[in-house]
């Protein structure tokens, strides 16, 4: 058995089962490695789509057109933007859980630190 096992008896009986103590709810990454993850896209529009990561088959990195193209099973995603070398390896480690598509414009009043992506481009892919 796991030494980290521990049952939730005592806080059930407390009624407190269902706090999460001091989680941060508006963080874009995951706080620690877990099972199951996805990465959701979120254009301008609040429009949104999500993918799970253990789908993810292949993502690649080109600098000299600051694109990053991931290859799901069933889409493939193409990400336009500027530094995304930084994403590119936190997409690797499995980190982002959400990538929030912004308007070019506003590219020179963004993070000069961090990634800023543009645009999303997802590809459905043709089942035989």
């Amino acid at each position: 058995m796991n030494r980290d096992f521990k049952l939730k008896f005592d806080d059930f009986k407390d009624n407190h089962s269902t706090e999460q103590g001091d989680v941060d709810k508006t963080t874009d990454q995951y706080p620690s490695s877990g099972h199951v993850r996805h990465i959701v896209f979120v254009w301008p529009q609040n429009r949104m789509q999500s993918f799970n990561y253990s789908y993810l088959v292949t993502q690649s990195y080109d600098a000299a057109k600051n694109t990053i193209v991931m290859e799901f099973t069933s889409h493939t995603v193409e990400i336009k933007g500027v530094r995304l070398d930084g994403l590119f390896h936190e997409l690797v480690a499995q980190i982002p859980k959400y990538i929030r598509i912004t308007d070019k414009r506003y590219n020179s009043t963004e993070d000069k630190g961090g990634a800023v992506v543009n645009e999303v481009a997802m590809i459905e892919k043709k089942t035989a």
